[in-house]
Order: C-alpha cells, then sequence, then structure tokens
C-alpha cells in the first residue's frame, strides 16, 4: 500500500449532497468473503476480502484497472483490492473513494470528516492549486513532504505553497495582512504585505535582532517568530528572550526548550548565541550543553561513548 495513502474514516461523513447510493459492491455477503482456487472459472462480480473488495470477471480478479458498476467507478490496486475510505493518486491525478469504493464526481468542495477537499468534473480532485471564491483564496496540499494528505484545504496557521509560506485563517481562506508583524493564531509573523511570511529569516527593528523560524519538524508550519527560546540560524544556536529579541547575555539563561514543552537552562557567549553540544566547567563543576543548546540535568547520557550522570541542578557526577 502506497505510504502516502490516508485512511479516512468516513462512516457517511462525506457531504456530497444525497447519501451514496447503494451499489452491488456492498449487497455482498460475509459468506461469499472466500474465492478458493477450485470455484468455478465463471465467477463474475464483486467479492468481499480482508481489506475491501475484489471484482472477478470470469475467474479471474482484476488488477491495477479502473472497474464501472452500476454507473460508478472503482479502481483495484496491483492486488486486486478496491480503494474504500481514501484519496489517492492513480495515473498523474488523485481521486476520492468513498465508504463503498465508488469514486466521488462532485465539481467544487467536498467535505471529508473534518476535512476538505476541492473536486473537479471528472472525479479527481484539485493538487497544490488555488481555488478563489466569494473573492477570497484557497489553496489545495500539494505532493510535498510537508503534507499527508494530497488535495486537502490548507488551513494552517501558515502554509509552504510553490516555495513560500502563505498565512490562512482557520477556514483556509488566504490572509494578507499589511507588512510587519502580525499576531495570527497564538504566535508572531512578520507579513510581507502580499499574503507570504518570512520564514528562516532575520528581521532587525528598533536596534534589536528577531528570527522568523522555519518549521520545526517535518509538518510544523514556518514564520513563527523564535521567543524565549532557541533557534539553530547557519550552524549556530542564536536564543531570543520572552519579547522575541536576541538575547546577548553572557552567563546562564532560562528559557524553553527548542520545541518549546518544556523549560531549561543555557549558557550565553555574550553575542546571541548560546553554547552547545560541549563541557563547559564553572566554579570546579562540570556541565554539558546538550544538542539544542540546553544543559543536561537529572539524566543520563552517552556522550562521546562513554556514560555520565547528571544531578538536577545539571552538575556531572562522573565527569
Amino acid at each position: 500500500m502506497n505510504k502516502h495513502i490516508m485512511g479516512l474514516v468516513l462512516a457517511g461523513l462525506i457531504c456530497v449532497g444525497a447519501q451514496a447510493e447503494k451499489t452491488y459492491a456492498n449487497e455482498v455477503q460475509v459468506k461469499n468473503n472466500i474465492v478458493s482456487a477450485q470455484q468455478s472459472k465463471s465467477l463474475n462480480g464483486w467479492v468481499a476480502n480482508e481489506y475491501s473488495w475484489s471484482y472477478y470477471k470470469n475467474g479471474v480478479i482484476l488488477k491495477s484497472q479502473w472497474i464501472k458498476d452500476n454507473g460508478k467507478w472503482y479502481y483495484a490496486d496491483e492486488y486486486g483490492y478496491i480503494k474504500v475510505n481514501v484519496t489517492d493518486k492513480v495515473g498523474n491525478k488523485f481521486y476520492i473513494f468513498d465508504q463503498n469504493g465508488a469514486i466521488v464526481e462532485k465539481s467544487g468542495w467536498i467535505k471529508m470528516g473534518s476535512l476538505w477537499f476541492y473536486g473537479n468534473k471528472d472525479g479527481s480532485i484539485k493538487v497544490n492549486e488555488w481555488v478563489k471564491e466569494n473573492g477570497k483564496w484557497y489553496h489545495l496540499a500539494g505532493e510535498s513532504k510537508l503534507y499527508d494528505y494530497y488535495g486537502m484545504l490548507d488551513s494552517r496557521p501558515t502554509a509552504y505553497v510553490n516555495g513560500k509560506w502563505y498565512m490562512f485563517d482557520k477556514n483556509g481562506a488566504m490572509l494578507s495582512p499589511k507588512k510587519g508583524w502580525v499576531s495570527h493564531r497564538g504566535n508572531w509573523f512578520y507579513s510581507n504585505g502580499d499574503g507570504t511570511v518570512k520564514s528562516s529569516e532575520w528581521v532587525k527593528e528598533n536596534g534589536k535582532w528577531y528570527y522568523l523560524d522555519g518549521p520545526l519538524e517535518e509538518h510544523h508550519y514556518g514564520g513563527i517568530m523564535a521567543a524565549n527560546k532557541t533557534a539553530y540560524v547557519n550552524g549556530k544556536w542564536y536564543i531570543f528572550d520572552a519579547s522575541g529579541a536576541m538575547n546577548y547575555k553572557k552567563g546562564w539563561i532560562k528559557a524553553n526548550s527548542y520545541f518549546g514543552e518544556s523549560q531549561g537552562w543555557y549558557y550565553g557567549n555574550g553575542d546571541g548565541t548560546v553554547k552547545a553540544n560541549q563541557w563547559l566547567k564553572e566554579n570546579g563543576k562540570w556541565y554539558y550543553l546538550g544538542g539544542y543548546g540546553m544543559m543536561y540535568s537529572n539524566t543520563q547520557e552517552d556522550i562521546n561513548g562513554k556514560m555520565y550522570n547528571f544531578d538536577h541542578s545539571g552538575v556531572c557526577l562522573n565527569p
């Protein structure tokens, strides 16, 4: 099964107007589930299997092809399984397959569970495309490492589109605030004034430096102002205070972790950077600043092949 396939449990949640019609596929009884090699070569039609359904013609299971039944289109994969409750790529297009395995042939917005897609007239959906409705722009996610759900309406605070980060509201409509700082859905961003935001970029204002972070992980969004934490920029770890301004303090600084789930101690170099992946000796005691710059404490860690123990204050007990 393609690792990019999105399994969506619909249970009747596909909002395409009328309820899906019953087909021959969903009328097959469980007693007909297993097809043995001894069965007649004249077997034709739908047979349930452990994954979904299969379609037989003259005793042969159909594979890697489209099947039309009662005016609806289905697709059998390389194993002969009908695609059910998924969005998946066939050829060079993406399709929505409903709870019966039939493609959803609808032009316009299609809701699957809590996700929205945009259907084309031919049963395929828009992928990596813009749609303008009622004076607002919407974007349907493309084939990118930043997305699991191809063709899904982008409704995250920001989304990566063709090399730029765009800002969206909760309904997926693109926002285009004036150039400058924007408080947006719990974080600060820097708008370029055209719907995009700065990401992995520095901004200097009133003599202070700020950094707009890139995505912390594959599925995160970019452009968030780094604040009360560290950020990795061109091979160095920088630290920023609660206002987002770069912190020039030399010595110990308490701040959030890189991903923001906890607090810890860092050691500033006095130029905005912090020590990372190195030992520090202070007042005769040894400390270690880890990969994101945070001091190890109350833990045991392997450093260059040797296990070291650190107490709750960060002091190494076996330097």
